[in-house]
Formats: structure tokens, sequence, C-alpha cells
């Protein structure tokens, strides 16, 4: 996605113009649902998060920013409203049965079923708490700077920095203890 907005267009929006919001949805879906997606696990959940981010855009066209801070806004919205919906889903959790199965234990792709390492790697992300994951949603699928991913989660670069270090290690420690028992397996058998 483009950082370089087109100012009539946020500004026509913000003015409550409906074929200029239609626009802004246009540009940002697919990287709304992706963000989403990586946060909340599912399918289904990252469309209503979708809707959710549009909705709010729509219903408050008066609280859009800038064409020069649109995407930090939208993305912030995005992943403020998967954090959300992740919480609701804890409160739904603990309030139903005993038996609940949780967000993103199917992954939309069969393909990445097929795939052990791609399956490892999904689990390994499934337990990191939705900031953790958002910062490296922003950073791999997003491919946004480290001030950029900080204007979002409203954190300083330097502590965004060091998550990432730190976050990027332990996927490889992970990931590497499990090649490390698989192969451990495959000599016993």
């Amino acid at each position: 996605m483009t950082e370089s907005m087109n100012d009539d267009l946020v500004a026509r929006a913000r003015a409550g113009d409906r074929s200029a919001q239609r626009d802004l949805v246009k540009q940002w879906e697919h990287s709304v649902y992706r963000v989403a997606w990586r946060i909340v696990g599912n399918d289904s959940a990252a469309e209503e998060v979708r809707q959710t981010v549009f909705l709010r855009m729509i219903e408050h066209p008066e609280k859009l920013p800038d064409a020069d801070h649109f995407g930090a806004w939208i993305r912030r919205c995005t992943f403020n409203a998967a954090v959300t919906f992740l919480r609701r889903q804890r409160v739904r959790a603990a309030a139903s049965l005993p038996e609940s199965h949780s967000v993103g234990s199917n992954p939309p792709d069969q393909q990445a079923e097929d795939n052990e390492e791609a399956n490892r790697l999904r689990q390994i992300l499934d337990t990191l708490p939705p900031e953790e994951r958002a910062i490296l949603t922003l950073r791999f699928d997003e491919d946004l700077s480290f001030p950029q991913i900080a204007e979002i989660l409203d954190r300083p670069p330097s502590t965004v920095k060091s998550q990432y270090a730190r976050l990027l290690k332990r996927l490889q420690e992970e990931l590497q203890d499990t090649l490390s028992s698989r192969e451990e397996i495959d000599r016993h058998v």
C-alpha cells in the first residue's frame, strides 16, 4: 500500500463524501484485512475487524486525519479493533462452557497445513500477545519502518526496534528447537 495519499480524497472523505469514502475503503481494504488477520488469526474475525474499522471511518468522517497521517491512523484503528475483538472473545470464552475453541486454531490457508514449518510458525505466533503480532505484521506484511510502527502503536521507535529484535530471536530459537526435536525423533525411528 502506498503511503502517499491523495489530499483531496481524504479531505472529501472527511467532509462526508460517500464516493471518496468508498475509494478509501477500496484502497485500504486488503491492508486492513491482512493486519487484522495476523492479529486475530482467522478469516471471520479479520472480516469483523475490517468492517468495524471502515464503519468507524464512515460513521465519524470528521475524525479522519490529514492524508499524511491517514496510513498510521487506519492501521492504529485496525490494531485497536483487533485487540478489542480478542478481549471480547476471551470474555465470551470465560463465560461459555469449559470446552471452547481458541481463535485461530484453524488457519484459513489449507496449504499451510501441509507445511510443518508454516504450521509451527503459526502456532508460535498464536502464542504471542496481539501487540507483538502487530509489530511483526506491520514490519513484514506492511513493510513499515520502525518509526512508522512506533507511531501506530504509540511507542518510542527504540522500544519497537528492541521488541522486534527480541521477537525475531525468540522465533528463531523456537523454530530451531522444533527442527532439532524433529531431527532427534527421525534418528531414533
